[in-house]
């Protein structure tokens, strides 16, 4: 049997251990509680798997989030799988901004791929959702403003518009509409200019000053213009090949946020072959991809840099290539082998889904560990053993090299 077969059946088991009566923990071993986040990226891979007991998992994944839904529409972060559970909305004061995000994705990848009448029971939390995320575009750009530590990356500075939580913003807007007349809702109808404000403000290229100020001038945009800013913190800049990671009022990351710009693709958010073909080739010049894909950022915040602040070494988790400082997360290597499926590269994602494989074999105290992430320089095993979405995720991608499509997103 191939590695990569042994890797999905390897993947398969473990989806189904991290299944419990409460929902589907992110690790087995550590994160013994169903986070929104985790279970709205696995269950992109576990619905793939056609079977029962694992849909059953999603399904009562969904409800769990749901039950302790905010008086105010926030999903929980994480609820603990266990009679009494303890509910957490996030971490550092903040509520977790991709915890509804992707609770609404996960509903209408679930309405797509499985029971279109059970999501319709989460009609109203779905709704109320929905309206906690748009009051965080509080000027009303079509972008959100996102708090430091309040989405996947936890334990990071990245703030004010942040790439990664504008994709997921697009995609769960378009997911809403797309179910909103099954569900009895209302409309929201403005996914179309989430994506041009996306690719008019986090794509920098000379020709996008003018276009700035245009579009701030169509939509009446409210307080300080982007235009402004832009003339100040970028300068001379030509051309990015990627999307930016993030950008305030005052400074910008000039790093490339792989997990932003995969999930750009994967999404539809990326919206010509051009973009597309020059984020998969910095992906692969830059060396993202080595030894396992794929590390979070091409290159890491050091030491000196002028952002680099104390508490990114607590417990020594954020340092340069670690973590979510560059670290190698294999579920973000799973949307990347995904987004090259999508462009029509299935050579070369069959290549990355073989190094995808060996770095889910790897492991600190046996083989097929699937951890959380790998030291980029080192390939070594690091964080916890027995991730859902590693190996969720590998599934995802294994699928998509096998078919040669990424199922409902593929005409995204």
């Amino acid at each position: 049997m191939a590695l990569i077969d042994i890797a999905y059946k390897k993947a398969r088991e473990l989806v189904k251990a991290n299944i419990t009566p409460y929902g589907m923990t992110a690790s087995v071993k550590h994160y013994v509680q169903v986070w929104a986040r985790d279970l709205g990226i696995s269950s992109l891979g576990a619905l793939i798997l056609n079977n029962k007991e694992i849909d059953e998992g999603v399904r009562v994944s969904l409800s769990t989030l749901a039950k302790y839904q905010s008086s105010r529409g926030a999903i929980p972060n994480y609820v603990s799988a266990q009679k009494k559970p303890v509910i957490s909305y996030g971490i550092a004061g903040c509520s977790a901004i991709d915890a509804p995000l992707w609770f609404i994705i996960n509903c209408y990848y679930y309405f797509k791929m499985r029971n279109a009448d059970f999501i319709k029971t989460l009609s109203t939390n779905i709704e109320s959702a929905m309206r906690w995320i748009l009051c965080q575009d509080s000027n009303e750009d079509y972008l959100l403003e996102i708090p430091e530590n309040s989405d996947w990356r936890d334990l990071f500075f990245y703030r004010h518009h942040v790439l990664y939580d504008e994709i997921l913003f697009y995609a769960a807007v378009r997911a809403y509409d797309e179910m909103a007349k099954e569900l009895s809702l209302k409309p929201i109808r403005i996914s179309n200019k989430i994506k041009e404000a996306i690719n008019t403000y986090m794509w920098i290229n000379h020709k996008n000053f003018e276009k700035i100020k245009k579009w701030e001038f169509e939509h009446k945009i409210h307080g300080v213009q982007y235009y402004e800013r832009y003339a100040i913190i970028f300068g001379n800049i030509q051309f990015y090949p990627f999307y930016l990671p993030y950008i305030t009022m005052s400074e910008y990351g000039c790093e490339c946020d792989t997990v932003g710009n995969t999930l750009a693709i994967l999404f539809g958010v990326c919206d010509n072959e051009e973009k597309k073909k020059s984020i998969l080739e910095y992906i692969d010049n830059s060396g993202c991809n080595e030894p396992y894909p794929l590390a979070v950022l091409d290159y890491p915040v050091m030491q000196g840099d002028k952002r680099w602040l104390p508490w990114l070494a607590k417990t020594h988790l954020n340092l340069p290539y670690q973590y979510h400082n560059g670290g190698i997360w294999l579920w973000v290597g799973g949307v990347y082998v995904s987004a090259l499926v999508k462009c029509g590269m299935t050579e070369k994602a069959g290549l990355e889904l073989e190094k995808l494989a060996k770095g889910g074999k790897s492991g600190k105290n046996e083989e097929w560990e699937f951890n959380e992430w790998h030291h980029k320089k080192t390939g070594k095993p690091m964080g916890s053993a027995h991730q859902l979405w590693s190996a969720a995720m590998y599934c995802y991608a294994y699928n998509a090299v096998k078919n040669g499509n990424v199922d409902v997103f593929q005409n995204w």
